[in-house]
């Protein structure tokens, strides 16, 4: 079953085990491979994004069954965009089309914006 929502992950340090919660299920006891927090370890902080849950009534934890399971995660947001890297790109790009519109003028050289008017 694949659900969008925000999954959160926590590490349950005296138990030694990962759960991921959903609130759109209110859930809080869903299994999570490590390998999956290895692949994400944003995780943790949570996330938005497309969450593909399996089922087996099988699963016991301390005798509670939690058939719950996180299989995998595709997330929507990115959780840090690194502006240099972005502004590089966005430069080299602009030298490759022949645009001169991408600029980082210093603050005493800013002009106001005008609407209605393309580079």
């Amino acid at each position: 079953m694949d659900l969008i929502g925000r999954v959160e992950v926590r590490l349950e340090t005296s138990e030694d085990k990962y759960w991921a919660a959903l609130n759109a299920l209110n859930e809080r006891n869903i299994h999570v491979s490590e390998n999956l927090i290895n692949t994400y370890p944003r995780l943790m902080g949570g996330l938005w994004g497309i969450a593909e849950l399996g089922y087996d009534e099988t699963q016991v934890w301390k005798q509670k069954v939690t058939p719950l399971i996180l299989t995998d995660f595709t997330p929507f947001q990115h959780g840090k965009i690194d502006q240099a890297e972005f502004s590089n790109g966005a430069r080299s790009s602009a030298a490759t089309s022949g645009s001169t519109c991408l600029s980082t003028p210093s603050a005493s050289t800013r002009t106001p914006i005008r609407r209605g008017r393309s580079c």
